[in-house]
């Protein structure tokens, strides 16, 4: 018997769906406002201090940060003021940015084998970012990480809100090209719906970027600076691609963009040495994570 085709949806549904997913925590509220902050040079810690204070937990969690082992600190550090110049401000924009993601996949319940893929994928993909960037010395390979493991994440909205249309996508893509199944269900590519949620959620740029152009980074135009970033999630989506199917390390670099690596200065030396390490980076990054 064929199974029942899911109602068809207008683009706009699915967008306001999707923005209605904001988060609704104040720690949400003063993250975004403290990352905006540590984007001006001009704001001072004590300024910094003052957003932090605005919420007792995530002003707990920073002081944890600054007393862990990590960072070594002789004496206890007991003010936010202290701790944000232990810390300092990329490793607090980054870990502000990870609150963001743990938060933001926290309202994300799809179950199943379709999410666990999906995860499983974005988790691949981030440790390739990672050491993709810290071997061609694009972006901060921390960053990457992240952006990596949400370059997806449209895929895992529609495994959550949208799992008939996700299905028949799936069914589609046995016939043709993945990005041709989205367009053909859905009237676009799942990226849109990953970079609609990240902007709601009020993520740097990078993040919203790499879901929308990760397949073709070169027609990004908009912000010049981030093309080089966008490369790199490029490669690592095809890389991880390579790897979920099981290919040997020259197919992997055979099938990346010629146009990506030329930009990334990336030679297949580089990308079969990070190949063949990459199981032992997944089990890292998920400790990481």
């Amino acid at each position: 018997m064929n199974r029942a085709q899911p109602p068809a949806l207008r683009p706009e549904m699915i967008q306001r769906t999707v923005e209605g997913l904001q988060g609704l925590s104040c720690a949400c509220a003063v993250v975004h406002k403290c990352i905006d902050a540590m984007e001006d040079a001009q704001i001072t810690g004590r300024q910094i201090e003052q957003i932090l204070a605005a919420d007792q937990g995530l002003a707990a969690r920073v002081l944890k940060l600054a007393n862990s082992a990590y960072f070594g600190v002789s004496g206890r550090v007991s003010t936010l003021m202290m701790a944000v110049g232990v810390i300092g401000r990329r490793r607090l924009r980054l870990m502000l940015e990870r609150i963001l993601i743990t938060e933001m996949l926290g309202v994300l319940k799809a179950e199943g084998e379709p999410a666990c893929s999906i995860r499983e994928f974005g988790v691949i993909a981030g440790a390739v970012s990672r050491d993709l960037s810290a071997a061609t010395w694009v972006g901060d390979p921390e960053e990457m990480l992240m952006v990596g493991l949400l370059h997806n994440v449209g895929d895992l909205v529609l495994a959550s809100l949208f799992p008939g249309q996700l299905r028949q996508v799936r069914e589609q893509a046995q016939r043709v090209s993945q990005a041709e199944a989205e367009r053909t269900v859905l009237g676009f590519e799942s990226g849109i719906v990953g970079g609609w949620l990240l902007d709601a959620w009020l993520f740097p740029p990078i993040y919203a970027a790499a879901c929308r152009h990760s397949r073709a980074p070169l027609k990004y135009s908009e912000a010049p600076d981030l093309l080089r970033r966008l490369c790199v999630i490029c490669v690592a989506a095809s890389v991880t691609r390579s790897f979920v199917e099981g290919c040997d390390s020259r197919a992997a670099f055979a099938a990346i963009q010629s146009d990506a690596l030329a930009i990334l200065d990336a030679g297949q030396e580089t990308i079969v040495s990070l190949y063949e390490e990459l199981p032992g980076r997944i089990e890292r990054t998920r400790g990481i994570l």
